[in-house]
């Protein structure tokens, strides 16, 4: 599968998620988009079978979630305007050759909010997730203004 196969797949499969109650950031989908345009040459087929059956656990477990696959809910994420915390999740899609991150929040009515993805690096060091939990609160709070 090359890029641009990969760039139509994603599409078709991302659109009809939001008939199912998801909520996607536009600009979820370029950060794909730019993880297939470089990490992912190559092994397009796997991620998206991974994909597949991740968004699939989203849709089917919803906030229990994080107890699938090493994906986990997120620490430290801090409270809302109203004390209320913010859980954000991190679903994991791996293999030996790539490591991706989607970054979700859960509304108040069980909503998945797909909002950040990023190829994690791996090493010694955890990854530092300040960045992505500052994208992923800024993504949410747009789609609900």
């Amino acid at each position: 599968m090359n890029t641009n196969e990969a760039l139509k797949l994603l599409l078709d499969y991302l659109s009809p998620l939001q008939n199912y109650g998801f909520k996607i950031h536009p600009d979820f989908i370029k950060d794909i988009k730019g993880i297939l345009k470089k990490e992912l040459k190559g092994s397009e087929d796997k991620f998206f079978q991974q994909m597949v059956t991740q968004l699939d656990n989203i849709k089917y477990s919803g906030k229990n979630v994080h107890k699938i696959d090493g994906n986990e809910i997120l620490s430290g994420v801090g409270n809302d305007a109203e004390g209320h915390p913010w859980d954000l999740y991190s679903i994991h899609l791996s293999s030996d050759k790539y490591n991706i991150r989607f970054i979700l929040k859960f509304d108040e009515q069980s909503v998945p909010y797909l909002l950040y993805a990023f190829y994690e690096r791996t090493g010694k060091r955890k990854t530092d997730y300040t960045v992505p939990k500052k994208i992923s609160k800024e993504r949410f709070l747009e789609l609900n203004i």
